[in-house]
């Protein structure tokens, strides 16, 4: 089963999660858009191991010499970085190494809100990035793109897609289905205020245990406005180094 590294000694420089980093991959997406189209793009999700629930964390943009696969490998470490500022909890390092699926078809999140049986699914493997004789040895920055999905100011997740997938890529459910069977149950027993910890851990259906963030510091990046100040945060930065 192919793990994409992710350990700080493989992660390039060019690919760290900083805001030159990230801007400079985003207007790198919108060049190749420009260019190529719909189909120069894909839609990226992470799923956590155990789970079924992929969150779309951005979209890759590539060249025609250069696949989705090694498009998203190129640029992984910005990709799972932004997961995990999108789900704290869900798609928290340590929970990993994830599995990334991409879509067939790129700017298909509304699709996949609607639950359209079309949308495919496909997961990277291992042959998927292996580098053989006759294909391209290296991809450079300038060669894929990134563009990070944004989120809700307030640290809602109205601006997050997330879709429960099959073991082939089929849709179960879409995040909307659940959000509304979770509205439904929520108006039957209204919850009493809970103090939050300075830390918690979340288990798998694995039972594995998985170590959350400081509540102050997953509340500061649910709810910061900017990306920039976010990065900015020395408590982000020192939390974002022990990953």
């Amino acid at each position: 089963e192919y793990e994409i590294p992710t350990q700080k000694k493989n992660i390039p420089r060019d690919m760290k999660y900083e805001v030159r980093n990230i801007h400079r991959q985003s207007s790198n997406y919108d060049a190749i858009r420009g260019v190529g189209g719909r189909d120069a793009v894909k839609d990226v999700y992470l799923r956590s191991p155990g789970d079924e629930m992929a969150w779309l964390v951005g979209r890759v943009a590539s060249v025609s010499d250069v696949s989705p696969p090694r498009a998203i490998d190129r640029q992984f470490p910005l990709i799972e970085r932004h997961g995990w500022l999108l789900r704290p909890v869900d798609l928290h390092p340590r929970r990993g190494p994830f599995e990334v699926w991409y879509t067939e078809v790129g700017e298909s999140d509304e699709d996949v809100l609607s639950g359209n049986p079309a949308v495919a699914f496909l997961r990277v493997e291992e042959d998927d990035v292996r580098i053989d004789e006759g294909s391209k040895q290296d991809v450079r920055a300038n060669e894929v793109g990134f563009k990070a999905v944004s989120y809700g100011d307030d640290g809602s997740d109205d601006e997050r897609v997330g879709v429960r997938l099959t073991e082939d890529g089929r849709i179960l459910a879409t995040g909307e289905d659940l959000a509304a069977q979770a509205a439904a149950m929520a108006t039957a027993t209204a919850p009493a205020p809970t103090a939050v910890s300075s830390s918690t851990s979340v288990i798998t259906e694995e039972g594995m245990e998985v170590e959350a963030t400081e509540a102050d510091v997953l509340e500061k990046m649910r709810s910061t406005l900017s990306l920039e100040d976010l990065l900015d945060d020395s408590d982000f930065q020192e939390l974002m180094d022990k990953m």
